[in-house]
C-alpha cells in the first residue's frame, strides 16, 4: 500500500471538511509521491488532533508508525474511567508527543482515580511537555462541588506541568554532561594524535 493510501480508506466517508470546503486538507498530500514527501512530516507534526475513543484506537491501529511518531500536539476527550489505562498506553506510543489536552467529563463525574490516572499516564509519554486539563460542562450554573472539582483540576495540571518542566531540566542537564564527555574523549583522541605525530 502506498503511503497517500494509508491516509484515507477507498470506503470513507467524506469528513464534515470534504462537505463545508469540497476538499480535505490532506487532499493536497495525495496529488504526487512529491507532494506527499515534502508534506506529510508537516502535515502530522503541526496540526493538533482530535480524538474521541471512536476514533483514536482505530487510528493508532492503522497509522503507520513514521506518521504517528510525527504528531506533536493532541486533544482528546476521555471517556468513562474504565478506559484510562488502555488510552494512557496508547497516547505513550506517539514518540514526538509534547502537548496535550485533555477534556474529561463534567464534575459531577469527577474521581480520585481520575487524576490519579492522568498523573501516572503523564511519566508513560517520554516527550510530553504540556497538559491542559479541562471539563465538559452542562449549559447552566455550576454549584460549589463542581467549583471544588475545578479547582483540583487546575491542581493536578499544575503538579504535572511542575513535574513535567522538571523532567526536561534533567532531560538537559543529562545532555550536557553527555556532551561534555564527548568533547573531553575528542580531546584526549586529538592529544594522543598530535602526541604521537
Amino acid at each position: 500500500m502506498s503511503a497517500p493510501e494509508q491516509l484515507l480508506h477507498p470506503n470513507e466517508e467524506p469528513s464534515d471538511e470534504e462537505l463545508y470546503f469540497g476538499h480535505s486538507r490532506i487532499a493536497l498530500l495525495m496529488t504526487c509521491r512529491q507532494a506527499y514527501g515534502d508534506g506529510w512530516k508537516i502535515y502530522y507534526g503541526k496540526n493538533t488532533f482530535d480524538f474521541t475513543l471512536d476514533t483514536f484506537r482505530p487510528f493508532c491501529d492503522e497509522m503507520a508508525p513514521r506518521c504517528r511518531n510525527q504528531i506533536k500536539s493532541i486533544h482528546f476527550r476521555m471517556p468513562p474511567r474504565y478506559y484510562h489505562d488502555m488510552i494512557w498506553q496508547m497516547l505513550a506510543r506517539f514518540a514526538k508527543l509534547e502537548n496535550l489536552e485533555v477534556q474529561l467529563h463534567v464534575p459531577s463525574t469527577a474521581q480520585v482515580s481520575e487524576w490519579e490516572n492522568c498523573q501516572r499516564g503523564v511519566r508513560k509519554i517520554t516527550r510530553l511537555q504540556t497538559l491542559k486539563l479541562w471539563r465538559a460542562s452542562y449549559p447552566g450554573e455550576r454549584n460549589l462541588q463542581d467549583l471544588v472539582v475545578l479547582e483540583k483540576d487546575r491542581e493536578i495540571q499544575d503538579e504535572i506541568n511542575a513535574y513535567l518542566r522538571e523532567r526536561k531540566q534533567e532531560r538537559e542537564r543529562e545532555q550536557m554532561v553527555c556532551r561534555g564527555k564527548k568533547g573531553a574523549v575528542v580531546e584526549a583522541v586529538l592529544s594522543q594524535r598530535t602526541s604521537g605525530q
